[in-house]
């Protein structure tokens, strides 16, 4: 494969001095026959046929306008027809599902680059990739490694998606957690003010996390498939728009899921059935689930109307839930583990982002809601040491940004809250945190000690 990369990368260079080693990658590729006709006519693909179709997106990554329109409706082919490759009988035999999913994190990636410097090929795209996506989640008697693999895949690279199709991915995807909207149950356990700790909080696949024993032994697949659920979700917003309504679903699930992070994060070791390398397995699979929790959290606040008269109970809302997760992973059992320190600074990017969200109107009661964490983290001894702990690199960069951004907004709020850490000086490490703090500001800090 390596040398078809720089064969294709040599005629990137030089398209017209060398479109007959483009055209004979072309002729390399699987025929419109194999991968389109009855599947009496299909037959296994070959490495060698799967290397040219990704050198060519390779090469359409690379110039995206080229003339001969070969190259495209190779690779629009070769793409639209991906649901017909959910069987083990059209891959290479020794293809694994890490392989295929290998093959579609690079083909995919191609394709998001040639329809980020093509208009025309990324409508093309577009077309297809909904009817793919829902495809790939559905329960029919394929292969569901292979949808598994795929799905990965388009986590990691998403190509653009058409808004009607948007609406019924999006949906798909929420039916990968069955306490979506509409089941009565769950909506009356949502009430304002119900606790997260209470038995009738859902974790995310129908269960209760007041009984331990049901979260224990939920399925790590169960728990990964929720995963790439949130990751697709995120990647449609990204993509495309879609319904007010729809949007509130996801928000809804979304806050469930924080719920549900917060009672994991509460629990002891010892309440899990399991242990050694079966339950790290499991920790790791929640940890990243809710990870991708926290980032859909982040994309659905840029998704809302921040400018409306309700906006300003959304933010609240959001910034007690990004802080109450941010708190619980402090003080989890599993803090140590580098799954949960990404968590915790994918929280405090969401708290970041909402600090600056309606012209930092927040500031003032985010700064009141984050003091505590600042507070906590600089008392957890193993946080801070020699080598200054993950967690409080996150809390020492999230502070970093804030108080750069408020110096312009509200300057009482940010000194008030500078000094009321300095004026506590129960940890050393409360005073070496300022001291950090203002040799990171310099200059900007000095603005409002002087």
């Amino acid at each position: 494969m390596d040398s078809m990369i720089e064969l294709c990368d040599l005629i990137a260079e030089n398209p017209a001095q060398l479109g007959d080693k483009l055209t004979w990658i072309c002729s390399r590729c699987p025929s419109a026959a194999e991968i389109l006709g009855s599947s009496s006519l299909r037959v296994r693909v070959s490495r060698s046929q799967l290397n040219a179709i990704l050198a060519v997106a390779r090469f359409l990554s690379k110039c995206p306008n080229y003339s001969d329109e070969t190259p495209k409706a190779l690779v629009l082919d070769f793409y639209r027809s991906i649901p017909s490759y959910f069987n083990r009988s059209f891959w290479p035999q020794s293809f694994t599902n890490d392989s295929i999913d290998s093959f579609f994190v690079d083909f995919f990636e191609y394709i998001c680059t040639a329809c980020k410097l093509c208009p025309e090929f990324s409508v093309d795209v577009a077309k297809f990739t909904g009817d793919i996506m829902i495809s790939a989640i559905g329960n029919e008697n394929e292969d569901l490694g292979i949808k598994k693999a795929i799905l990965k895949a388009f986590c990691c690279n998403c190509p653009p998606v058409v808004p009607s199709d948007a609406n019924k991915l999006v949906l798909g995807m929420l039916e990968q957690f069955p306490s979506s909207p509409g089941s009565s149950s769950v909506c009356s356990s949502t009430s304002p003010g119900s606790s997260s700790d209470s038995s009738s909080t859902s974790v995310g696949d129908g269960r209760s996390s007041g009984d331990s024993d049901e979260v224990v032994e939920e399925a790590v697949d169960s728990i990964e498939r929720r995963e790439m659920a949130l990751k697709v979700i995120g990647n449609v917003l990204d993509k495309s728009s879609i319904g007010n309504s729809l949007l509130e679903n996801v928000r809804f699930i979304v806050q469930q899921q924080f719920h549900s992070m917060v009672a994991f994060l509460k629990k002891s070791k010892h309440d899990w059935l399991e242990q050694g390398q079966l339950l790290k397995v499991r920790i790791n699979a929640k940890l990243s689930a809710y990870q991708a929790a926290a980032g859909l959290q982040i994309k659905i606040l840029g998704s809302f109307d921040l400018g409306g008269k309700s906006s300003k109970s959304l933010l609240r809302g959001t910034l007690e839930l990004l802080i109450g997760a941010a708190e619980a992973c402090l003080r989890s059992a599993w803090r140590k583990l580098r799954a949960c320190e990404e968590l915790f600074s994918s929280l405090l990017s969401g708290i970041s982002r909402a600090a600056v969200a309606r012209d930092g109107q927040m500031l003032e009661f985010l700064l009141v809601r984050f003091k505590p964490l600042v507070l906590d983290t600089c008392a957890q001894s193993d946080t801070w040491d020699s080598k200054r702990g993950a967690m409080f690199e996150s809390v020492l960069k999230t502070s970093c940004e804030i108080i750069q951004f408020g110096l312009y907004k509200n300057q009482f709020s940010v000194y008030t809250f500078i000094t009321s850490i300095l004026e506590r000086n129960r940890y050393k490490e409360e005073v070496s945190f300022i001291l950090h703090l203002t040799s990171i500001l310099n200059n900007s800090y000095a603005l409002i000690i002087y």
